[in-house]
C-alpha cells in the first residue's frame, strides 16, 4: 500500500536526495546530510549512484515542435580521471550541442559577476567513457533526427581538439564540418615562445591561412634546434633540454599540418561560427566533481558518475528516474511471471502432469536414452 518495494531498506525520495548531493560531493559527505541523526554510509550512496543507468531517454518529437535551425553545433572534448590501481588516466569523453549563444541580459546576470555572460541555446550534454567511438556518434546522430528539423539544416560544426574520434564525427553525420578549437590551436603555437620571432611569423602564417609558409616556419624552427643540439653535443653539453624541445616542436609541426582542414574552416565559415567553449563545459560537468584535488575513481565509477552529471544538466528528474526505474523492474518481474505460468500450463498440455516413462533395456543408459531425457526435461522449450 506504501509502494514499498521487496527488501527495499531506503525510501525512493531519500534515495533521489542522497544522489543528488552525491552528484556535487563525496559519497561520504553526501550520507551525513540527508536524514537527520542517521548516517547513510559511502559503499551504500555509491551503489544508489551505480544502481541505475543516467542516460537521458529520448523520443522523437512531433514534426511541427521539431527545432527549426540553420546551423548547430557540437563541441567533443574529454576529461582525464584517475583510474584506481592503473598507471595514468582514463579519458571521460563528453559531447555538447546546441544552436547558438545568447548573452544574458542584465537581470538574469549574477550580481556579484560584472562582466557579460553568455549560454548555450537548446543544449543537450551526452558523457561517459563511450569506448566504443561508434556509440557515441550513433547517440549523437539518433538526437539529431530526433530533436530538429533535417531540411532546415545547412551545416553542423563539430569543434574539438582535432582527435580521430571527433573527426570521425564527419563520417556520421550529413552536412557536418570539422573545426578545430582555436584554445588547442593557440596551445601548440605557444610551443615556439622561446623564440619570438618565429612564434610571429607562424601565427602570421596561420593567420594568413598559408599551409606552405607554416611548414617552412616549423622546418626552420626544426632545423635551428638540430643545430643547436649538434654544437652543444661539441661542447660536451647537456642536450636533454634542446632534446626534449625539439620533441615538441616535431610534434607540432604533425599537429598543425594534420589538422589544416580544421584550421581553414575558420577562413571557409567566419561568419557562422560562434567560438568553442568546451573547456569551460568540461570544467562545470567533469573536472568540478571527478579529478579536481586528485580524486581517484574505478571504471564504473566514471562511466556513472559522468552520465549522471550529464543526466542533471539535460534537466533530469533524479526522483523520477528511480521510480521509472523501480516501475520498469516490477513490471519486468511481472512479465516473467506470466511467461513462466503460460510455460507450466503449455507444458501440462502437451506431456501430461504425471509425465512420460521413457522404455529402456535393464541398466542400459544409451545415448537415445539420453536425447529423450533431454528432450522431457526441456518441455515445450
Amino acid at each position: 500500500m506504501l509502494g514499498i518495494d521487496k527488501c527495499e531498506r531506503i525510501d525512493k525520495k531519500v534515495k533521489s536526495e542522497v544522489i543528488e548531493r552525491a552528484n556535487n560531493q563525496s559519497y561520504n559527505k553526501s550520507g551525513k546530510m540527508v536524514v537527520p541523526g542517521l548516517e547513510i554510509s559511502a559503499t551504500t550512496v555509491m551503489r544508489n549512484v551505480r544502481k541505475n543507468e543516467w542516460d537521458m531517454k529520448i523520443e522523437e518529437r512531433k514534426e511541427e515542435d521539431k527545432i527549426k535551425a540553420k546551423y548547430i553545433y557540437i563541441q567533443v572534448d574529454e576529461d582525464h580521471i584517475k583510474e584506481r590501481n592503473k598507471k595514468g588516466c582514463t579519458i571521460s569523453k563528453i559531447v555538447t550541442i546546441y544552436t547558438r549563444k545568447r548573452t544574458l541580459t542584465k537581470p538574469d546576470r549574477i550580481d556579484e559577476v560584472k562582466q557579460v555572460r553568455k549560454e548555450l541555446v537548446d543544449k543537450f550534454t551526452f558523457s561517459g567513457l563511450y569506448k566504443d567511438n561508434q556509440k557515441l556518434w550513433e547517440d549523437v546522430t539518433y538526437y539529431i533526427d530526433c530533436t530538429y528539423k533535417k531540411d532546415e539544416i545547412e551545416n553542423i560544426f563539430i569543434m574539438g581538439d582535432g582527435a580521430s574520434y571527433i573527426k570521425a564525427g564527419v563520417e556520421w553525420i550529413d552536412k557536418a564540418v570539422f573545426v578545430l578549437d582555436l584554445f588547442h590551436l593557440e596551445k601548440y603555437i605557444n610551443h615556439l615562445n622561446y623564440d619570438e620571432y618565429l612564434k610571429s611569423k607562424l601565427q602570421e602564417a596561420i593567420d594568413q591561412y598559408d599551409p606552405i609558409s607554416t611548414e617552412n616556419i616549423m622546418k626552420e624552427a626544426i632545423k635551428k634546434i638540430k643545430k643547436e643540439i649538434k654544437e652543444d653535443e661539441q661542447l660536451g653539453r647537456n642536450t636533454k633540454r634542446l632534446n626534449n624541445r625539439l620533441k615538441k616542436i616535431e610534434n607540432t609541426k604533425t599537429y598543425l599540418m594534420n589538422q589544416w582542414s580544421g584550421i581553414e574552416a575558420h577562413d571557409k565559415y567566419k561568419d557562422k561560427l560562434t567560438g568553442c567553449c568546451q573547456e569551460g563545459q568540461v570544467h562545470h560537468t567533469l573536472s568540478e566533481r571527478m579529478s579536481t584535488d586528485a580524486k581517484v575513481w574505478c571504471e564504473e565509477g566514471i562511466d556513472e558518475m559522468s552520465q549522471l552529471r550529464a543526466f542533471t544538466q539535460n534537466g533530469g528528474n533524479i526522483y523520477q528516474k528511480i521510480i521509472d526505474i523501480s516501475t520498469q523492474e516490477k513490471r519486468n518481474k511481472k512479465i516473467e511471471a506470466l511467461e513462466k505460468r503460460i510455460k507450466k500450463k503449455a507444458n501440462k498440455k502437451l506431456f501430461g502432469t504425471k509425465g512420460v516413462s521413457i522404455p529402456t533395456l535393464a541398466g542400459a543408459r544409451d545415448e537415445l536414452y539420453c536425447e529423450l531425457k533431454n528432450i522431457w526435461y526441456g518441455k515445450a522449450v
